[in-house]
């Protein structure tokens, strides 16, 4: 799969909030940023489920 670069700027205490909580699952950051963004999309994020076929090419990777 390839992968892309993503720069951004999140306030400070979800930082170090996804930080634990990657520590927890024992994931990268990245790996949880991922997790995150795709969960979010498959539920159809802010306007609903326009986004699915970009998931279901996710889940065919």
């Amino acid at each position: 799969m390839e992968k892309a670069r993503l720069n951004g700027y999140i306030d400070r205490s979800i930082f170090k909030e996804a930080k634990i909580q990657a520590v927890k699952e024992d994931i990268s950051l990245s790996a949880l940023v991922e997790k995150c963004l795709y969960l979010y999309l498959k539920q159809g994020g802010r306007d609903g489920a326009s986004r699915e076929q970009i998931v279901s090419e996710k889940e065919s990777s």
